[in-house]
């Protein structure tokens, strides 16, 4: 196996690894019922990025979930800060959130590599989190969002 590989299954490693973190602590934080919008959105955002763009997307989470009560807006919270914690745990460093800031605020500052490459990062991510979201977490959401 050469270097590349290696590092390549490394980095996928450590993705996976994070994003079954993050599931069992949206199952375990939101609870049986609550979890399935975690899932929900995790099927959805993919999607979503890809149809509108990351940073669309990004903004489009972010009023679903900042300072609302619900359920549903807990959940997108979530996914929100969990897609930020993996981009400022990995090791590519593709994007600067400032304290306080938001995901979206960072990525409309971007150019345009550092936003491709920052998008197929978030997708690949995501990738797992749908993936292990769907295998860990029980049942449907009531409704669509």
């Amino acid at each position: 196996m050469n270097t590349d590989t290696t590092t390549l299954k490394g980095i996928e490693q450590g993705r996976a690894k994070f994003a079954y973190d993050k599931v069992a602590e949206a199952k375990e934080e939101l609870g049986k019922k609550n979890a399935s919008y975690y899932k929900q959105y995790a099927k959805k955002i993919p999607t979503m990025i890809k149809t509108n763009g990351l940073g669309a997307t990004m903004a489009f989470v972010r009023s679903k979930g900042f300072g609302k009560k619900s359920d549903k807006a807990k959940a997108y919270e979530l996914l929100e800060s969990h897609i930020a914690a993996w981009l400022l745990e990995d090791d590519k460093n593709l994007i600067e959130i400032p304290e306080g800031s938001f995901l979206a605020a960072g990525i409309v500052k971007l150019k345009s590599p550092q936003y491709r490459a920052l998008t197929i990062e978030v997708l690949a991510f995501m990738n797992w989190v749908k993936r292990f979201a769907d295998g860990m977490i029980e049942g449907e959401a009531a409704d669509e969002d």
